[in-house]
């Protein structure tokens, strides 16, 4: 038996499996959509989405197959992720690699496999979406664009998946409105930027948050702020508040937390409240979105084509027509019926990227490009193609193919990036970074309005034993304990601290920082955020 070799760049390869945060998740209902979709396409009764580990490889979807993981040594992934292309086993009973394989020999006996390496867009390939049959077998051409149009699915869910998390994370961090109110006197103070997340709220009064509460939300926000008065627990709701229009609600997230006395009384409770709107609605998109896959199963987002070139003939599917609401039995079968429905901007650039395939010059056409509807709108489609038969001389004479409907995914790719721009621009207005130091090696990292505080340029050099050397010499101290006892302890801090930028400027940071560990992963880092707020000392020194 041959074992899965480990790959040159390993380590940056690990990095980037474990950056998606996805190792050892649940079950999420996309994912298995796309097992159980190749699996019916390859008329297969296994199909895996499986991430080559260290020293296994997990299946993040399972498809008639019990086991969650495998040592990663005696994975047919393992030798699958080496290369880019589909990695094909035919019968591996007679194959040198794996014929005494345990996989092959005992259950769940792989007679055939084929794996397409799952490769993020960064060039690692960190796993693999295959399909496994308990007997020899071989795919077709079709079969095998189908499951490579799967497996970029796969891809484009996972680094998607990712960015949700990351936006928010990001969000949940920002400040945007906070207000303070005392147990003992029932005062309440509030920060000016309430009136930014509550713009119906009477600026010229006391505002009362609970006068604009939806009232199917009020008892349940009154119930979470009365509970941490009376226990001291911290909470999390979100609930819907009037627009300055009266009639519109907008969704709030607020996060309360209370502070004792030395007695351990409670005494106030202070909390921070940001409009959540956008990211709820993203939330019903994503949850509602399962765009490729949805239409898949219907039997409507998937269609195929063959194209012979030298008879000027093409031959469209039933799946291929339902994708642009044609009737099937009155469709014609040549060039044209795709040529006129092509977006006029977009048809230079298909037929540049077919003569260069037909002519050598590319090793596969795919183009993601426009296509009309019957009814009139645009949907985006990507469109996969080989070679599938050539003229003695080895002329290109016929070009098999399949159309894929991306309308959705693509318009949810473009709001995400419209929305990660927007997190983007709400951190700087903030003045809010974020850092991370990793304990095992010291590598830092700082997020953009991280540099802007410091001072520094965006990106550039940044040695995490100078870093406490910004803070005033006289806060030094203070900060290096907080750091301390955050890695010796685990005791998590924050603090306000006078701080000189690379500039020389003096400004005031709110520093936040706590310690994590994955210890099955052997991950150490400090992480935390620090927020210019020089404005805020300035004028509290002025009202002294």
């Amino acid at each position: 038996m041959k074992k899965a070799p480990k790959l040159e760049h390993e380590y940056l390869r690990l990095a980037s499996l474990n950056s998606l945060r996805v190792l050892d998740t649940g079950p999420e209902a996309q994912f298995d959509a796309i097992t159980k979709l190749a699996s019916s396409l390859t008329d297969c009764p296994v199909s895996l989405i499986s991430l080559v580990d260290e020293d296994r490889q997990w299946f993040k979807s399972s498809f008639g197959l019990a086991e969650t993981e495998t040592p990663r040594e005696i994975s047919f992934c393992g030798h699958a992720i080496e290369n880019d292309e589909i990695f094909i086993v035919e019968d591996a009973r007679s194959d040198e690699r794996f014929h005494d394989n345990p996989l092959c020999t005992s259950s769940p006996h792989v007679i055939f496999y084929a794996g397409i390496p799952l490769k993020l867009s960064n060039g690692f390939n960190i796993g693999t979406l295959c399909v496994i049959d308990h007997k020899p077998k071989e795919l077709n051409t079709t079969q095998i664009e189908q499951l490579e149009i799967l497996a970029d699915q796969v891809v484009n869910l996972l680094e998607l998946r990712l960015m949700r998390i990351q936006g928010s994370e990001v969000l949940k961090a920002i400040k945007v409105g906070s207000f303070v109110i005392d147990v003992t006197t029932g005062e309440k103070t509030h920060s000016d930027s309430l009136f930014d997340v509550f713009p119906k709220l009477n600026q010229t009064q006391k505002p009362s948050i609970y006068s604009i509460v939806h009232s199917e939300d009020l008892q349940h926000l009154e119930q979470c702020r009365e509970k941490a008065m009376r226990t001291g627990e911290d909470y999390k709701v979100e609930y819907r508040a009037l627009t300055d229009s009266g009639s519109e609600y907008r969704w709030i997230g607020e996060t309360g937390r209370v502070l004792k006395n030395k007695e351990g009384r409670i005494v106030t409770l202070t909390g921070i409240c940001q409009d959540i709107t956008t990211l709820k609605l993203k939330e019903v998109e994503l949850h509602n979105s399962n765009t490729l896959l949805k239409l898949a199963l219907d039997g409507g987002d998937t269609g195929t084509w063959d194209w012979f070139i030298d008879q000027d003939r093409v031959v469209y599917d039933r799946g291929w027509a339902a994708l642009f609401g044609i009737d099937f039995e009155k469709m014609k079968m040549d060039f044209s019926t795709w040529q006129e429905r092509v977006h006029p901007d977009d048809i230079g650039m298909c037929f540049k990227a077919i003569n260069e395939y037909l002519e050598g010059k590319t090793d596969s056409y795919e183009v993601i490009h426009r296509m009309k509807h019957s009814s009139g709108k645009w949907v985006y489609t990507r469109g996969k193609a080989k070679i599938s038969a050539r003229d003695k001389n080895g002329k290109p004479i016929r070009l098999t193919g399949t159309q894929v409907d991306m309308t959705e995914v693509i318009e949810n790719e473009l709001k995400l990036e419209e929305m990660y721009e927007t997190l983007q621009r709400t951190e700087r207005n903030a003045k809010i970074g974020s850092w991370t130091i990793d304990l095992n090696t010291g590598e830092p990292w700082l997020s953009d309005e991280s540099y802007r505080i410091y001072g520094l340029e965006v990106g550039s050099d940044f040695e995490t034993e100078k870093g406490i050397t910004y803070y005033h010499p006289d806060d030094q101290p203070r900060i290096i304990k907080y750091v301390n006892d955050a890695i010796e302890k685990q005791i998590p801090y924050s603090d306000e601290f006078r701080f000189i930028t690379a500039q020389g400027e003096n400004i005031w940071v709110r520093a936040s920082g706590q310690y994590f560990e994955d210890k099955d992963k052997g991950i150490k880092r400090l992480e935390g955020s620090f927020q210019d707020i020089t404005i805020q000392k300035q004028a509290e020194i002025a009202k002294r």
